[in-house]
């Protein structure tokens, strides 16, 4: 079984090493697009990240230092740097060595620049969504970039695993560049609702978090069989059977 994560916009690179760490699969694509990102002038990193002027140059800094080689003395762990609602709900910084090493067999994180990685991959800091229109090579965008080699990854991963079960806690922009009718294993797509307003919705800043506390729960409980997910109760969370499906499950609290 497979989980997989979005990344998050905020990095955070005061970060401990992890003493097994590793290099991202797809680090020769990411340094192509790197090239391309490099190309581009204040204005237009303004214009296609949808920064600010200070954010855009701090993006146009971090890609002229980006370089492969510079990731074994400089990179820090994935699973450690990301911030953001789903890492809070995760809370990496506090899991054993023990449930760090099932997460870098068990997780993975999608990625506009690296592609794939896996928790103990190191990253240099970036700034590049999945849906960023930056065409690389012949390809117009980064799902087109992408999607050939991230579903081939992760077919590949997943028939070496027992069950072969993908979770996908990724968000619908990142879930995009999978290309979900060539796998051929069982997708599960947990989904996550609150109760408002006399009815059962999904709220993004709620969502993202329990996607977080969900791989937190697989993580911590070494889950290995997708039916165990249905125990998941963290902070009010329940499987919610007559609102699911077969793959598409529904966890309420309220």
């Amino acid at each position: 079984m497979i989980a997989l994560l979005s990344p998050a916009k905020t990095l955070d690179f005061d970060v401990r090493n992890l003493e097994q760490a590793t290099l991202p699969v797809f680090l020769n694509q990411a340094s192509a697009i790197a090239e391309e990102m490099r190309t581009l002038g204040l204005s237009q990193l303004e214009q296609l990240l949808n920064l600010s002027y200070k954010l855009a140059s701090q993006a146009a800094h971090s890609y002229a230092q980006w370089r492969t080689e510079e990731h074994v003395s400089q990179g820090k762990p994935a699973i450690l740097v990301y911030r953001g609602n789903v890492y809070q709900g995760l809370q990496a910084d506090d899991l054993s060595a023990q449930e760090l090493d099932f997460a870098q067999r068990h997780l993975r994180v999608l990625s506009g620049l690296y592609g794939v990685l896996r928790p103990f991959d190191l990253i240099l800091p970036y700034r590049l969504e999945m849906a960023t229109k930056l065409g690389v090579a012949e390809n117009k965008d980064l799902y087109q970039f992408w999607t050939g080699s991230i579903t081939a990854h992760l077919q590949q991963l997943l028939a070496g695993e027992r069950s072969g079960i993908l979770i996908n806690l990724a968000s619908d922009e990142y879930a995009k560049a999978i290309g979900f009718r060539n796998l051929k294993t069982r997708v599960i797509q947990p989904v996550f609702q609150e109760y408002s307003q006399g009815k059962y919705k999904v709220i993004s800043m709620y969502a993202k978090r329990a996607r977080g506390l969900m791989t937190r729960f697989i993580i911590k409980n070494a889950i290995t069989v997708a039916e165990d997910l249905k125990l998941f109760d963290s902070e009010g969370y329940h499987y919610m059977e007559p609102l699911s499906d077969v793959n598409r499950w529904i966890f309420t609290r309220g």
